[in-house]
C-alpha cells in the first residue's frame, strides 16, 4: 500500500527563550548556543484509513511533530510527503486542497471555536473556505455534519460556551469533517474530557474512519486508549522515536524499555506499576549529551555503553524497531508478562555490565 503519509528524518529545533537582558548578554558574549532539538530524526508513514498513535510524556516532542504535519512548524531537515507530493514547507504556502485533506482537531475545543459566534459560523467557515454551496446546500451540509457525530440539529444556533466539553469537541470533530479530508490530527483530543464522555468520543472516532476511510494520526499519553483504537503505535522519548509497530508488537515483550514504563503506568495494573513512570520524573526534562536519551532513568543500562554510545535502530520485525543497546533477546530475559496481559510485571531495577 502507498503510504498516504510519509514522515522521514524530520528534525525540529527551538532555541531557548531568553528575554532582552538575556540577549544583550548572549550577543556581547557572542553566544552561539545551538537550538534545542524537539524532534530528531523522526520517521514513519500512515496509511490510508490507518490510524497511527503517537505516545509518550509531556514534552516528548509529539504536538511539535503534529503541528510540522499540518504546517504550523518548519522542520529543519528531513522531508513530509502526502499522496506522494512533498509538503515540507509552511502552512501559507500549501494549496488550498491539501490543506483541506489535513485537518487539526486540538485538545482543547476553544482553540478552533470561537466562543463569540454560533455553531454555525464554525462548521459554515470551513465550508465556504472549500466548497461553493448554495444557502440551501449550505444549510443541510451543516445539518448533516452535526448528525455525522450524533448531535441535533439544533445545535447549530448555540454558542461553545453554551456546550458541555463532550458536545464541543464534537463540534471540533465536525468542523474538521466540513473539509472533508484524508488525514485527521487529532492532538491529544481525549485529555480534557471525563472518562465516559472519552469512551462516547473514542466510539464516535472509529464510526468515522469505518464510514470515511480517514486515517488518524491520534496523539496520546494513555496506552489502555491507544490499544482499543490504533493500528500501529509510535513511541516517542525526547523528540527521538524510540519503539514503532503495530499494537500487538507494542504490547507484547520485547519492549523499549521507555515503553514498558509505558505500559507499567497504566492504570488499574497495581500501586507499583502505577508509581514507576513518576519515581523518576526529576529526570523527564532532561537528556544526556551522548548516549541514550533514556539511559538516566533505564532499568536496564549496559554500563559504559548506554550513556557513551547512541543506540542502534534494531528491527524486532519487518513491522517493529526497537532504538536500543539491548537486543531482542535480552529484553525477552529482562521483561516478563503475558502477551494477553499485554503488560510487562515490573522487573527489579538493575545495571547490565
Amino acid at each position: 500500500m502507498t503510504p498516504l503519509l510519509e514522515v522521514t528524518d524530520v528534525q525540529i529545533s527551538y532555541r531557548p527563550r531568553r528575554g532582552l537582558l538575556s540577549r544583550l548578554v548572549r550577543a556581547l558574549r557572542s553566544d552561539t548556543t545551538e537550538p534545542v532539538p524537539a524532534v530528531r530524526d523522526a520517521s514513519f508513514t500512515i496509511n490510508p484509513g490507518e490510524t497511527v498513535a503517537l505516545v509518550g510524556e509531556s514534552g516528548s516532542g509529539k504536538t511539535t511533530l503534529a503541528r510540522s504535519i499540518a504546517g504550523l512548524i518548519q522542520p529543519q531537515r528531513g522531508s513530509l510527503r502526502f499522496d506522494g507530493d512533498d509538503i515540507t514547507r509552511p502552512v501559507h504556502r500549501r494549496p488550498p486542497e491539501l490543506l483541506r485533506h489535513i485537518q487539526y482537531v486540538f485538545q482543547n475545543p476553544a482553540s478552533s471555536l470561537n466562543p463569540r459566534r454560533k455553531v454555525r459560523y464554525s462548521l459554515g467557515r470551513t465550508l465556504d473556505v472549500f466548497f461553493k454551496l448554495s444557502g440551501a446546500e449550505r444549510r443541510d451540509r451543516m445539518a448533516e455534519l452535526l448528525a455525522s457525530v450524533h448531535l441535533d440539529p439544533g445545535y447549530i444556533d448555540r454558542y461553545p460556551p453554551q456546550l458541555s466539553g463532550g458536545e464541543a469537541q464534537r463540534v471540533a470533530i465536525a468542523q474538521a469533517l466540513a473539509a472533508e479530508p484524508k488525514l485527521i490530527l487529532c492532538d491529544e483530543v481525549l485529555s480534557a474530557l471525563d472518562v465516559s464522555v472519552q469512551d462516547n468520543i473514542l466510539e464516535l472516532l472509529r464510526e468515522l474512519q469505518a464510514e470515511r476511510d480517514v486515517a488518524y494520526l491520534f496523539i496520546a499519553h494513555d496506552l489502555a486508549v491507544v490499544r482499543w483504537l490504533a493500528d500501529r503505535v509510535v513511541v516517542l522519548y525526547h523528540g527521538r522515536i524510540v519503539e514503532q509497530g503495530t499494537v500487538e508488537e507494542i504490547f507484547t515483550p520485547p519492549h523499549h524499555p521507555y515503553t514498558a514504563l509505558l505500559l507499567d503506568s497504566i492504570p488499574g495494573k497495581g500501586e507499583h506499576q502505577t508509581s514507576a513512570l513518576t519515581e523518576d520524573a526529576s529526570t523527564v526534562g532532561t537528556a544526556p549529551d551522548a548516549g541514550c536519551a533514556f539511559e538516566p532513568r533505564c532499568q536496564h543500562r549496559i554500563a559504559g555503553v548506554c550513556e557513551v554510545d547512541d543506540p542502534p535502530r534494531l528491527h524486532d520485525s519487518p513491522t517493529h524497531d526497537v532504538l536500543c543497546h539491548l537486543s531482542a533477546e535480552q529484553r525477552v530475559s529482562l521483561q516478563s508478562g503475558s502477551a494477553a496481559a499485554a503488560a510487562t510485571s515490573g522487573v527489579p531495577s538493575q545495571e547490565i555490565s
